[in-house]
Formats: structure tokens, sequence, C-alpha cells
């Protein structure tokens, strides 16, 4: 929806609804031709007589939903805690202590300058000089973070990826977006907060849709040098189709009883994912 917003704010419905039909077509398609190459060895058929169906009750359905969501977060919980636990402290480490401006001797100036005027304004006018403050108190703040995060081992696996994702449009801060997907998809809309420097405060993304806008691609990349509508739609489409994160995987193993299709899912899926981003993104580029 972020991006949508951003790029696509008079077909919001219909991109939406797009980007999810595209998700149920690929996942049939695949199943067909896994069905033929993958899986071609024929079932005995097995039949079994089934009792009268039934309006379940209140109490079976909650024990049913109880049990089987236990289960599920008995499953995954440990992987999803250590996958985060290896995410945040790849963000983290190593610290950089040489930045390229002096963040905190700004903040002090900052600070300085906006209390000798909020301290002469009037009421109206010291609100309003205060909320600017805070704002650009904060800006300075997420440069800081994303200058850190930038020479993190997070930073440097994103920028290692970038030659792989560099055909599909994307940079290593995208790249960086991807791979912090892994424990949860969730966490990419906060990790693209961060690296391009959008207000967490801010309501309804605003600042961050209006930073993705503005933000550069590729500083040697003149051609396309801002973040575009086409660049947006391939990331989304990359998003919807490369691997699910690492609790369904770890599912999929234990479901499956080895850990192979776990690690073939993971594959196929971010294989799948490059080829429709790759295609998406060269053939929006002729037109």
């Amino acid at each position: 929806m972020l991006f949508i917003s951003a790029f696509f704010p008079d077909n919001r419905g219909n991109l939406l609804f797009g980007i999810y039909l595209l998700g149920i077509l690929t996942a049939i398609i695949v199943a067909i031709l896994f069905k033929r190459i993958l899986f071609r060895k024929k079932e005995a058929p097995f039949v079994m007589e089934l009792p009268p169906f039934r309006i379940p009750t209140n109490r079976s359905t909650f024990r049913g939903m109880w049990g089987k969501g236990a289960e599920y977060l008995k499953k995954i919980s440990s992987i999803i805690l250590i996958s985060s636990v290896i995410i945040w402290g790849f963000s983290h480490y190593p610290v950089k202590q040489a930045f390229d401006k002096d963040y905190e001797m700004e903040i002090i100036s900052l600070e300085t300058s906006y209390a000798k005027r909020i301290l002469l304004a009037e009421d109206v006018q010291s609100d309003f000089l205060l909320q600017e403050k805070d704002n650009k108190r904060h800006r300075l703040e997420m440069e800081k973070q994303a200058e850190l995060l930038e020479y993190s081992l997070l930073g440097r696996i994103g920028h290692f990826i970038e030659p792989v994702i560099k055909p599909l449009g994307f940079d290593w801060k995208m790249g960086i977006a991807l791979l912090s997907g892994a424990p949860a998809k969730e966490i990419i809309v906060s990790t693209l907060n961060v690296l391009y420097k959008g207000d967490t405060e801010s309501q309804n993304n605003i600042s961050l849709i209006d930073k993705l806008k503005a933000q550069s691609i590729s500083a040697d990349n003149q051609n396309n040098s801002q973040l575009s509508p086409l660049t947006a739609l391939t990331f989304m489409i990359f998003v919807l189709l490369y691997f699910p994160c690492i609790g369904t995987l770890v599912v999929i193993s234990r479901e499956s009883g080895h850990w192979k299709w776990g690690v073939f899912a993971a594959f196929y899926t971010t294989f799948i994912a490059w080829i429709a981003a790759f295609a998406v993104y060269n053939l929006g580029q002729l037109f």
C-alpha cells in the first residue's frame, strides 16, 4: 500500500487487485507445472466414507482454532525470534565511529538556535517553531541512523547483492529492505523508512512517500535517477513473489519431512520473482 499510495494514487484499488490476481495466477501456473514435472507419480485412489456434515459449535471452533494457533506459534516462534535477533545484530554492528558530519554538534546547535527563537516568540508561533525544531532534529537522527545502517553488516551485504538486483532497477537500500523481510515481510516498510530517512512520526506515511519519490536509485544511473512508478511496481511484484518468511519455510520443511523442500521453496520463489520483476522492468522501459 505504501508504494501504491506514493506512485499510483488514482488507481489504488485496481492495482492492488491486480497484484493479488498476479499472485493467484502465478500460484496456479506453478502448481500445474510442478504436478507435471516434479510430482508425476500417480497415487492410488483413496476412498473413505465421510460422516455427515454438521455445523460446528462455537466451543469446538474455538478449541480447534486455539489448538492449531498454539501449535503454529510453538513451531515457528523460536525461528522467528532467532532470525529477528540476527537481522538486528547485522543492522547494528559494526558500529561506525566517524560520520560524514558531526550530528551531535548539529543537534546541539539546532537546539540552541531554536531555544532563543522560541523564548522570544508568541504562543502560536512558539508551537510552530517547536514542531519545526523537532522535525529537523528527527531528520538529523534518521540521517545518522541511515549512515549506521549502511556501514553495518546488513548494509555491506546490501552493496554486495546490488549487482544482482540492479537489472531490476533496485539499489542497495532496496536490497537491504528485501533481506530484512526474511523474518516477516512487514519489516520491509520500516526498513525503507530508516533507509530513505522518512518521518516515522508523520501519519499515513506521507513523509516517507515524499522521500521515496525524491530519492535517487543510484548515483551513477543518470537515465533513471528517481524512484519511478515503474521501479515501484517492479519492487511490489518482487516482494509479492519472492520467498515467504522464514517461519513459513520452516513449516514447509517440517511438514514435508525434509529441509530440502524449504530451501527449494526459497530458491524457486526468488527465481520466479526475479524473472517476473526483470520482465516487467525491462518491458516497462520500452514505453
